[in-house]
């Protein structure tokens, strides 16, 4: 080592950038760990869950991670430890892999998550689900119209989950960028409201979907789904693999 010199220089456009690393091992039925590496021991363990001691402090998760959830096949959350602006990119590898296929991987709708508060109050009552109607997009403002109106009913500047509202591609069912967790920013009716979305002219969407205004803010996160390359299904990852991910995350608005 004496021959070698690190010079800790990095060159980019964009303003600011933060670099999180991670891995997660699988068990059964697509189940996640997240692991927390060691620089004492060279080892990786289990990271600590909320509440739990962790050895590098008392903040839960590993570095800028605070934990994966598995959703459904291939379909996990990462809950980030703090908040970002936007999204640059996602790379995956893997140290073991025991599915049949390498897997593809997107990362869906992450500009309106990675920007959520850590810790948001909030008086409102989470309502229960309701089935979207129709949901469209003019420029960047997406207009919603549901079968019903929820109880609390729909306000500015509240909360609301779009989940399985699907467009026409070649995109996993229920993965379209109306999809997320985004702010109210008008009421039309007891049962429309519009919300401001980073993708603009979506394609109308395919099948209905549905609304839920939240209590509070989830918290920052990312959502990855893993694909099968050929027929773009989702694919299960498999009871052993150990998945190593890294995210490039903006932190500025810069100028």
């Amino acid at each position: 080592m004496g021959d070698r010199r690190w010079n800790l220089v990095s060159y980019h456009l964009e303003p600011n950038k933060a670099q999180v690393f991670f891995q997660f091992t699988v068990g059964a039925t697509g189940a996640p760990t997240l692991m927390q590496y060691n620089y004492k021991t060279g080892l990786y363990t289990a990271a600590p869950a909320l509440g739990a001691t962790n050895t590098f402090g008392t903040q839960a998760g590993a570095r800028g991670i605070l934990s994966v959830v598995r959703n459904s096949t291939g379909n996990y959350t990462v809950k980030l430890q703090q908040s970002f602006t936007r999204f640059l990119q996602g790379l995956v590898s893997y140290k073991t892999l025991g599915t049949s296929v390498y897997p593809d991987t997107i990362f869906p709708f992450p500009e309106s998550t990675i920007r959520l508060p850590v810790s948001s109050f909030t008086t409102n009552a989470q309502s229960g689900t309701v089935t979207i109607s129709t949901i469209t997009e003019s420029g960047n403002t997406v207009t919603v119209t549901t079968g019903s109106a929820p109880t609390p009913a729909f306000a500015v500047g509240q909360l609301v989950q779009i989940s399985g509202a699907n467009i026409t591609g070649p995109v996993a069912t229920g993965l379209a960028a109306y999809n997320g967790v985004y702010t109210i920013t008008s009421v039309i009716s007891t049962t429309s409201f519009t919300y401001t979305c980073p993708e603009n002219s979506l394609a109308a969407g395919t099948a209905a979907g549905t609304a839920q205004i939240l209590a509070g803010s989830p918290g920052p996160f990312l959502t990855m789904q893993f694909l099968n390359p050929t027929s773009g299904a989702a694919i299960e990852l498999a009871n052993g693999d150990i998945v190593d991910v890294e995210f490039d995350l903006g932190i500025g608005s810069g100028t």
